[in-house]
């Protein structure tokens, strides 16, 4: 048999349409496990809303009372004018933030692991949040970082949007 005598005989049609329908079988199955993952995958995807969808009206509400009354102290140590001063709120804020990371569910060993986590479709300020963080890694990690007023305003000023968005704080 000559190659053009195989192709006139219809092997090749056969074993063509044997093969199209496996590949066609192994894309439905393939499709079918990507949604069946991705819908075990959404259970672990981080709530970045305070209480929503709970009865638990009260604890949303004192939640909300202590972030703001931390808020309200960490702004006065910067209007207190003392450089000290704002080192020392720029740290606090950082903690109240992963405070509230901790208290959303996002899990990681350092608050660095909890922003990963988020992405900027999740919540809009992440990149300010990193910026704020970047620069309290930098005057806890560097000795003699000092701070001015307006990169203490700009640095606070990350966190409450960032504390705004999830809606701890008005």
């Amino acid at each position: 048999m000559d190659l053009l005598s195989i192709f006139k005989s219809g092997a090749w049609s056969t074993a063509y349409s044997t093969i199209r329908g496996i590949f066609i079988f192994l894309d439905i199955a393939l499709f079918i496990g990507f949604l069946f993952a991705l819908g075990k995958g959404l259970k672990y995807r981080p709530n970045l809303s305070m209480g929503q969808g709970r009865k638990k009206e009260t604890i949303v509400t004192l939640r909300k009372s202590f972030f703001e009354g931390q808020w309200k102290a960490i702004e006065r140590k910067v209007r207190e004018g003392a450089p000290d001063s704002f080192r020392i709120a720029i740290i606090e804020a950082d903690a109240l933030a992963d405070r509230l990371l901790k208290q959303i569910g996002l899990k990681g060993e350092h608050m660095a692991d909890r922003l990963e986590r988020i992405s900027s479709e999740e919540l809009k300020s992440i990149e300010r949040l990193w910026r704020a963080h970047r620069m309290r890694n930098n005057l806890v990690h560097t000795p003699g970082q000092a701070v001015t007023y307006e990169e203490a305003k700009s640095v606070l000023s990350d966190y409450e949007a960032f504390f705004k968005e999830v809606g701890v704080i008005n």
